[in-house]
């Protein structure tokens, strides 16, 4: 499996005595060269084993001792540490081939051959050959920005351990503060008798082991299994054939989309287009955006519908005229609602989300505070459109309750007194209060959809950073002028008189704005400290999953231990 092999004829190849010495040289005695040559490529631990001699820098084939052994694996040693990936190559002649390659009913297997040919005396070291394969640029910072975000990096290769831990601390998976012995292992470990070591062992070492060197496809299988038992979320890289059983088995399945196979990508959850980990990292860091903007799209549509509601609901409730027509909460849910919630869903940069911890699986998408968010928001607004609204009826009206109003408006004489004076009738002015109100609402939700970008920091940390934000408070407020300035529009559909409410209904409702914005913020800090303890609550209570999953899987173990002690001591007692 470490190795690979060719066989060349050379028979009627060679093409004259001059041309088969040059390029056979350590092969061609007595004048003639074999017919067969087997070239073998692998890891060198696994060549060495084989090989009973090695060609010398003249090219004289002399015997492999054990030294010579030793100071060939003091040499991949030595490239290794440098990150270099380091191949044996060595070959065998041949006379005649031990089986016919021809024969395609031969009963023989791939395995049975290739220990025909290899497996034999007279394999010759030919050498070494050390390549790099550099790591991508920004792996290293990606993989400390996953280190960040609570994202465990391990390294699963079938490469050398010194040149896997060479890479590692490269890339910086490996740490100088790391203790090497500990973070990598060569996967034989896992497998020492041949058998792997029980779940409880295993999950002892993918516990703190950040390299895994020498791995075969099945390691990848065990170590995703490990870590699920431990109840992790395990995203598995590959792209060959061998990888799929891992890839399946993993909570996310990442497939290489240059040159992963088809059985790989098929087995795969998503496919990475350019094979490049720095984009699983930005995948990571735009998931926990778009997550975040679901929960303040959340919070924020919650938020003013509640605060519409309540304000209709107290104005039944304190017997004053209902604050705005169905027409104009239309207007408010399509035009002035809509376009800012969407808008909070494309954030494209929310400032150290991959610090924040990962939300536990079963963790529901608006939590408890943020619930208490919405409702103190919500009440917010309905506060200062409230206020703004009732200084409306006191300015334009004079009157509050509904009795009042209607009395007015029933008032032939009061009615004909203020028509023949040139001022507006009752329904007019209370018109004009309901558009103040109106102007106050619109403007708060636009600020609360500011403050709602951030649960914690202030609005304006990075307030132009969400473009779509500008554009959809710009359409809100181009909406909001048409629909008090444009005739037909705004006095006779949407019953909205931007003009004839003068400078003072236009401070009102900016007044409300800023209160809105006070108060909003005001809360912003009120809850901050509630915010962080409710995060710190979240990983305590992982903190203390995890300690309890490592008691159990160690008293397993100890059992199991007493379990084997007991029966090597039956024997004896036998």
């Amino acid at each position: 499996r470490k190795m690979m092999l060719t066989v060349c004829e050379t028979k009627n190849a060679q093409g004259s005595k001059a041309v088969a010495e040059k390029n056979l040289a350590p092969f061609f005695t007595e004048g003639k060269s074999p017919n067969f040559v087997a070239n073998v490529k692998g890891a060198p631990n696994f060549i060495l084993k084989d090989c009973d001699s090695w060609t010398t820098p003249d090219g004289k084939i002399v015997p492999l001792t054990a030294e010579d052994k030793e100071n060939v694996l003091k040499k991949v040693d030595e490239l290794s540490c440098q990150a270099l990936r380091v191949l044996a190559v060595a070959a065998r002649v041949m006379d005649e081939m031990p089986f016919d390659p021809k024969d395609k009913n031969i009963e023989m297997t791939t395995d049975q051959k290739f220990v025909s040919i290899v497996k034999q005396p007279n394999l010759v070291l030919l050498g070494l050959v050390a390549s790099i394969d550099p790591e991508r640029d920004g792996v290293p910072q990606a993989v400390l920005d996953a280190k960040s975000g609570h994202i465990r990096v391990v390294m699963i290769t079938g490469d050398y351990l010194p040149t896997a831990k060479a890479i590692a601390h490269n890339v910086n998976i490996l740490l100088p503060d790391d203790d090497e012995d500990a973070c990598a292992l060569d996967c034989g470990k896992l497998r020492p008798d041949g058998d792997y070591l029980s779940n409880e062992e295993i999950d002892t070492l993918t516990k703190t082991v950040k390299v895994f060197a020498r791995a075969q496809p099945e390691d990848k299988l065990e170590i995703v299994k490990s870590l699920q038992r431990q109840e992790k979320v395990s995203a598995m890289t590959g792209d060959g054939v061998n990888d799929a059983p891992a890839l399946k088995r993993a909570n996310i399945g990442v497939a290489m989309g240059i040159q992963g196979t088809e059985v790989a990508k098929g087995a795969s959850d998503m496919i990475l287009t350019d094979d490049n980990f720095c984009s699983i990292v930005t995948a990571v860091e735009k998931g926990r955006i778009i997550y975040a903007g679901i929960q303040k799209f959340v919070a924020f549509i919650l938020s003013v519908h509640l605060a519409e509601v309540l304000q209709i609901f107290l104005c039944i409730v304190a017997q004053i005229p209902i604050m705005r027509t169905p027409l104009q909460i239309l207007f408010l849910i399509l035009v002035t609602d809509l376009p800012p919630s969407v808008a909070l869903g494309m954030e494209r940069v929310v400032r150290n989300i991959l610090n924040d911890r990962p939300r536990p699986k079963d963790q529901p998408i608006v939590l408890w505070w943020q619930w208490q968010g919405i409702v103190a928001n919500g009440l917010i607004l309905s506060a200062t459109t409230i206020a703004v609204y009732i200084w409306g009826l006191s300015f334009y009206v004079g009157s509050y309750t509904v009795d009042d109003i209607l009395g007015k408006i029933n008032n032939v004489s009061l009615q004909d007194e203020l028509e023949a004076a040139g001022k507006p009738s009752t329904i007019e002015t209370l018109s004009f209060a309901r558009t103040s109100a109106f102007i106050s609402l619109v403007w708060s939700e636009n600020v609360r959809a500011y403050t709602s970008r951030s649960f914690t920091d202030p609005v304006w940390v990075d307030l132009c950073a969400n473009t779509a934000m500008q554009k959809a408070i710009f359409f809100a407020q181009v909406a909001l002028y048409c629909a008090v300035f444009i005739p037909g529009l705004s006095d006779t559909i949407l019953r909205l008189f931007g003009k004839e409410i003068g400078w003072e209904g236009w401070v009102a409702a900016f007044f409300g704005a800023v209160g809105t914005l006070v108060l909003c913020e005001l809360y912003k800090c009120a809850c901050k400290g509630q915010v962080r303890r409710a995060e710190e609550k979240v990983a305590e209570q992982l903190r203390l999953a995890e300690e309890e999953r490592e008691k159990l899987a160690q008293e397993r173990q100890a059992s199991m231990i007493a379990a084997r002690k007991a029966k090597q001591v039956e024997p004896q007692k036998a």
